[in-house]
């Protein structure tokens, strides 16, 4: 937990998943936040999006709302990755969420980690072997073919989300190899777009890195939406 000198009035936090502390981009734009009284918490989920993983960041989200007087609800942010469980956790609990900030994150995993790896993915990403075998574990599957067509993707997991109100900012890289845009951030607008949500896309002229030269959008839709 990053914690602010002193915290803005109903304690708004912003929760993080995966990798903070290796991207200067990201954690130096949500030290802005901080030095105007918000408190960044890396709570992680599972690495591949298994519910399994909620029990950690719901043990996390108890103790700083009961314990230390947080806000019941808080702004979630990730990218690549880390979005698996941040949608996992976000799709059933809400009413816990302000806002939802993705930076070239995974949306769909027939792209990533499936990609042109896996035989009937459809997908042009470049995919990762490992990490698919891994996600195959760790949800029993034993083919390919239950995989693709399991819907544990964050694209699958919108609609309590739409329902709820929250809104979605995401910012993408138009040539990202590894989670292609038109597969993830795309499908994303769309379907959240069909459901009645609140979404927003930035697209940069980048591949799959993370964070912006200028933040301030993002900063914006953090505090514009915080509670």
């Amino acid at each position: 937990m990053i914690c602010p000198k002193q915290a803005a009035p109903g304690k708004p936090w912003l929760w993080r998943s995966l990798f903070w502390d290796q991207l200067a981009k990201v954690n130096e734009a949500d030290l802005q936040l901080v030095e105007q009284g918000y408190h960044v918490v890396l709570a992680f989920g599972d690495v591949h999006g298994h519910p399994k993983g909620n029990a950690n960041i719901d043990a996390a989200y108890e103790l700083l709302t009961t314990e230390y007087g947080f806000s019941r609800k808080c702004s979630m942010a990730s990218f690549s990755r880390g979005t698996l469980s941040l949608f996992t956790w976000a799709s059933v609990n809400p009413e816990k969420v302000s806002s939802i900030n993705v930076d070239n994150g995974v949306c769909n995993v027939d792209s990533w980690p499936g990609g042109k790896l896996v035989a009937g993915s459809d997908s042009v990403g470049s995919g990762d072997a490992r990490s698919w075998k891994g996600m195959k574990a760790v949800y029993g599957f034993t083919s390919d073919q239950e995989l693709l067509e399991a819907e544990v993707s964050p694209i699958d997991k919108l609609e309590p989300l739409a329902r709820a109100g929250v809104p979605i900012l995401m910012v993408c890289g138009n040539n990202d190899a590894a989670v292609p845009y038109e597969e993830n951030d795309a499908l994303m607008e769309a379907r959240y777009n069909k459901l009645g949500g609140s979404i927003e896309v930035i697209i940069e002229n980048k591949g799959h890195t993370h964070g912006m030269d200028d933040p301030t959008p993002v900063l914006e839709f953090i505090k514009q939406h915080t509670r």
